[in-house]
């Protein structure tokens, strides 16, 4: 599967998202801005396909609530230690991720754990496996698991210039396939660390289960700065009056919309 197509599909909640779900160096899970992000709209063709509204316990994401489904994050401290997937009226999640953070709080790995309709028992499926060079985000590692036995699936390389990830080198060993992605950067703070500290946890934007599965957007969530291209794509950010993140456009296309509550 091509990865820079990957990371160009703006079909978010497609079915794709539904089978999928069957099957960072961010510190900290407190939102350091006086606003908070409240709800988010995620568009396909210029139409609003999803609308998610977001519930807090303190200074914590706790819920996002979409139209037929929701999402749950438990926490340990400041960090994200567990998001639970609803998509029914069940109270038990049927998909869950465990996060695991190192000694700096740098991400360690997400395992997913799913079950299937006739089992109440929880599985191991994915994993993704972080690598860090001089406390920066070097490898990550996307593995299917089935029965306990890993397997392989896509490994991405990072290359750096300052705090901002602008190559990234990708194996995929579903097909063989290789090849280098470049990103281009602005000079402003980052727009998703503004949102939350911990944005690669919270925003589905970057989840490599529902939308990201090849980790090509994840430079987003990670770098100082904000990708203004990805490769020869252009990606665009309109601000509100208090400079948060209003609407993420790829390519021209608003691929998502943030409203906000602020103090």
């Amino acid at each position: 599967m091509n990865h820079l197509k990957i990371a160009l599909i703006l079909t978010l909640f497609s079915s794709t998202f539904f089978a999928a779900c069957k099957k960072d160096d961010d510190n900290g899970g407190n939102s350091e801005n006086a606003c908070k992000v409240s709800n988010v709209q995620y568009f396909d063709s210029g139409q609003v396909i999803e609308t998610g509204t977001y519930t807090y316990t303190g200074n914590q994401v706790s819920k996002i609530q979409f139209n037929d489904y929701n999402f749950t994050f438990e926490y340990t401290g400041n960090n994200v230690s567990k998001r639970n997937y609803f998509f029914s009226a069940g109270s038990s999640p049927e998909a869950y991720d465990q996060i695991s953070y190192n000694s700096d709080n740098t991400v360690s790995k997400i395992e997913t754990f799913s079950k299937s309709n006739t089992s109440s028992t929880y599985s191991s499926v994915y994993r993704l496996d972080f690598v860090y060079t001089g406390g920066k985000l070097s490898k990550v590692r996307y593995l299917d698991v089935t029965g306990g036995a890993s397997d392989l699936l896509v490994e991405n390389t990072y290359t750096y210039t300052g705090n901002n990830i602008t190559s990234l080198s990708y194996v995929d060993y579903t097909d063989t396939t290789q090849g280098t992605i470049n990103y281009t950067y602005d000079t402003n703070p980052n727009l998703f660390k503004k949102q939350n500290s911990q944005t690669y946890q919270i925003d589905f934007f970057f989840n490599p289960l529902l939308f990201d599965s090849q980790g090509s957007l994840l430079p987003m969530a990670f770098s100082e700065n904000n990708v203004t291209k990805l490769e020869n794509t252009q990606i665009d950010y309109v601000s509100d009056d208090k400079k948060n993140l209003k609407d993420l456009k790829i390519g021209g296309v608003v691929l998502a919309s943030y409203s906000y509550s602020c103090q």
